[in-house]
């Protein structure tokens, strides 16, 4: 869906704020279609809309830090109360983003991510080769 440095965010219930959206970006409305392509598909960024037409957001968010505690997400709020900050930064919120959505911004975000992400992995693949070695050499 995307090229190595260019991260893959879904977009859930801004379907109406797509214009211009950035490459690497498959678009739901709801939660539940956020859901289904989450099982099939790897995103660094979620970013959900505040309101969606299925289920409150914080539903949502609560079922996909459930099943996928590692996702990143980010939360487009059209009015944010402190309460709706407060939920949003209980639930690991990355990023809170009010009033136009800047998709620039978004795309350097998710970029970030899938880089710290594979930086990770790298890592652990050393570590884990190591330690594979290690054992083999004293076994």
């Amino acid at each position: 869906m995307a090229d190595q440095d260019t991260g893959v965010v879904l977009a859930v219930g801004l379907t109406e704020t797509l214009q211009p959206a950035i490459d690497g970006c498959a678009s739901v409305a709801t939660g539940r279609g956020a859901i289904e392509l989450l099982r099939m598909l790897r995103f660094d960024l979620v970013v959900t809309a505040d309101q969606l037409p299925d289920m409150p957001v914080w539903q949502f968010v609560q079922r996909m830090r459930a099943a996928w505690p590692w996702q990143k997400w980010a939360l487009v709020a059209s009015r944010l109360t402190e309460r709706d900050e407060i939920a949003a930064r209980t639930l690991g919120v990355m990023s809170i983003i009010e009033g136009a959505l800047d998709w620039d911004a978004v795309a350097h975000l998710a970029g970030t991510l899938r880089v710290q992400a594979q930086t990770t992995q790298r890592q652990v693949a050393r570590t884990s080769a190591k330690a594979l070695r290690h054992a083999e050499s004293t076994g």
